[in-house]
């Protein structure tokens, strides 16, 4: 750095300013949290400087640490769910805006368990329905992992219950891949596979295709189907499903996340269930005629 005089004499501080390119965000992790803050995010890139500033939709985050240059660590502070732009502002003013949103999320919620109770040996199919699911979802059957966990969409799981003892009813909760979780205390009874009724046998579907984004009316033809049976459709639960008797069930597909030939199972309420093996083709809607 040089200072010159009017008269011409100047002095020198060597090696006195640094030329700092500006911040750059190249990834954070996690991507999201939930809308209550709290979430503890690592921020990766470079010319990070300290002092540096963080902020998530417009919002100071609750804590920041720098790291590096390269890395920030970040608290969130509470938001609103939905995606939220994330900025670093140096202290000289330089700043840069992720390319990608930070997700803030709300919490998921069970309404709904079907059926309640099923065999003692595990490998059972049961509906989970209630709201703000997400795509990694994790279920519990009191301290025991689900075998299977299909992600259906944010309102709907289908998973496969563990082994289990018979007795007391256990508890299901869910985690989404936030960490934000909630909880059905006694919600699920394994019982004596001896004390099960007779699954039902799934006989036909008609019609034994429709389209990926569901609205299907149809029968299905299945002996031993109780009053409450419900039934799915690959991993997903039909949208309506009601059983007027005779060894009869009217159905309503609801919408698949893929194009497959799946197959299809119908669930009693005592947890005894039957499958008809690719029973039903969900077909692109735009190969269907008018």
């Amino acid at each position: 750095v040089v200072v010159t005089n009017g008269d011409g004499q100047s002095a020198i501080l060597s090696k006195g300013w640094v030329y700092v390119g500006a911040p750059k965000i190249q990834g954070f992790n996690p991507s999201m949290g939930g809308v209550a803050g709290g979430s503890v995010v690592h921020i990766a890139g470079k010319n990070f400087a300290t002092g540096a500033k963080v902020t998530i939709g417009g919002k100071p985050v609750g804590t920041t640490a720098v790291l590096s240059a390269f890395v920030i660590k970040i608290q969130t502070a509470p938001g609103t769910a939905g995606p939220a732009a994330v900025k670093v502002t140096n202290p000289d003013g330089q700043s840069f805006t992720a390319e990608l949103p930070f997700l803030y999320t709300l919490p998921p919620e069970i309404d709904e368990i079907f059926p309640v109770k099923g065999s003692a040996a595990g490998n059972a199919p049961v509906i989970i329905r209630g709201k703000h699911f997400l795509n990694g979802v994790t279920v519990m059957f009191g301290k025991t992992p689900a075998k299977v966990v299909d992600f259906v969409d944010a309102t709907a799981i289908t998973v496969r219950t563990p082994a289990g003892t018979p007795g007391e009813p256990v508890a299901i909760s869910i985690t989404n891949p936030d960490s934000q979780s909630a909880i059905a205390n006694k919600a699920y009874t394994f019982i004596d596979p001896k004390d099960i009724t007779p699954p039902p046998q799934v006989e036909s579907v008609a019609p034994g295709m429709g389209p990926s984004s569901g609205g299907t009316w149809g029968m299905l033809s299945a002996k031993q189907m109780a009053p409450g049976a419900q039934a799915i459709f690959g991993i997903v639960p039909s949208a309506d499903f009601n059983v007027v008797g005779g060894g009869l069930a009217r159905f309503v597909t609801a919408p698949s996340p893929v194009t497959a030939v799946v197959d299809v199972y119908v669930i009693n309420p005592d947890g005894g269930h039957g499958i008809l093996a690719k029973g039903f083709k969900y077909v692109d809607p735009a190969t269907l005629g008018p």
